[in-house]
């Protein structure tokens, strides 16, 4: 494992998940020989384009889709790792001459929203920065305070490998690794985040010729606010992480999110852009987190009746089984789900009434 890479001292954010995971991968020889890209493009249907990352590290950091109009481009979510961010807007400056006029986030998780500020430089003051009314108090409350904690624990990494160099001055290869995480600390510090300049509450509609952008919100879910980037003409569903591969519930609100994924359900759409991982072309992944969700809420209901403590409850869980739809075979898929999946439980105990 890196010696700088700065352990995670918060298990209940998925930004700050996203250094454990970092972690857990760092010893996989997949990421050293060969090196994988930051993302590989996809064109799920005519003019929406996905940078989707690679299977690997689908679990780090976000998909991010641009929508091509006739006249602009719209993106949607933003990188959490800053150097693929700026490969990215490098690109799609290549890619396209069109201006971009909105961004939209989905919600104040990190891996979702860290790179707008590189954004707003690379794009403009003409671009809006979109989102549900709620991230003008999640994101300079919740979300700054997880960039503070990352800060933070970069810095207590450097300074614990500068005493290691210290005592090792010819070791150059800490030497080189301090250097970068250096670089990558006075980057962290320079980000402010970007708070909407345009919110909604229920339902926002972007027109564009041939095409309309739904922004939908049914209730607290995965957070206080996510957004659901709709687009009937398409088909297309944009889910932020309300159901992707692996479900993260650490800022849920269970019985919102299960009522929330059922409305979903009632809309049109043939493919789905998740948070994280593959494209769905089914339901199977809506069906498999409503299905958790509600499983969790009914064993926890239960737990109550039967006067059960927290431990007595989680301890008696499946887990096993309860994995299993979403890890199979997959062995990293596995690893993330043992941490993700009993929190679902957990959120359920702590949510439902005796």
């Amino acid at each position: 494992m890196n010696h700088l890479y700065p352990s995670a001292s918060h298990r209940h954010t998925r930004g700050f998940l996203a250094l454990f995971l970092a972690s857990l991968l760092w010893t996989q020889p997949l990421l050293a020989e060969p090196p994988l890209p930051a993302y590989q493009w996809q064109t799920p249907a005519p003019g929406i384009h996905v940078a989707v990352k690679p299977a690997a590290h689908r679990f780090i950091d976000s998909n991010v889709t641009i929508i091509e109009n006739a006249e602009d481009l719209i993106i949607v979510d933003a990188n959490d790792n800053l150097t693929n961010a700026k490969q990215l807007i490098a690109d799609i400056k290549q890619r396209w001459s069109k201006p971009v006029s909105a961004v939209i986030t989905t919600h104040w998780h990190s891996d979702h929203l860290l790179a707008n500020h590189y954004y707003r430089q690379a794009f403009g003051s003409d671009v809006q920065f979109i989102g549900h009314a709620s991230l003008q108090q999640t994101i300079p409350t919740k979300a700054q305070a997880q960039l503070t904690e990352r800060i933070n624990n970069w810095q207590t990494a450097i300074d614990k490998a500068q005493q290691t160099l210290s005592q090792n001055p010819l070791d150059t290869a800490l030497a080189e690794k301090i250097k970068r995480a250096e670089q990558t600390l006075t980057e962290l510090q320079g980000i402010e985040l970007r708070i909407p300049d345009v919110t909604f509450n229920e339902k926002m509609v972007l027109k564009r010729p041939g095409r309309s952008i739904e922004l939908l919100f049914f209730g607290p879910a995965h957070t206080a606010g996510d957004t659901v980037v709709y687009l009937p003409d398409d088909k297309v569903l944009i889910s932020g992480d309300l159901f992707d591969e692996i479900p993260f519930g650490g800022h849920g609100f269970l019985q919102s999110w299960l009522s929330t994924l059922q409305q979903i359900d009632t809309l049109k759409f043939t493919q789905v852009i998740p948070g994280h991982g593959a494209i769905h072309r089914d339901r199977r992944y809506l069906q498999q987190v409503t299905a958790l969700i509600a499983d969790a809420l009914t064993r926890a209901r239960l737990a109550h009746q039967k006067q059960q403590d927290e431990a007595t409850f989680l301890a008696q869980l499946p887990l096993d089984s309860l994995r299993q739809p979403f890890s199979g075979q997959d062995e990293l898929a596995g690893r993330v789900s043992a941490q993700f999946i009993p929190e679902f439980y957990t959120l359920a105990y702590r949510q439902t009434q005796p």
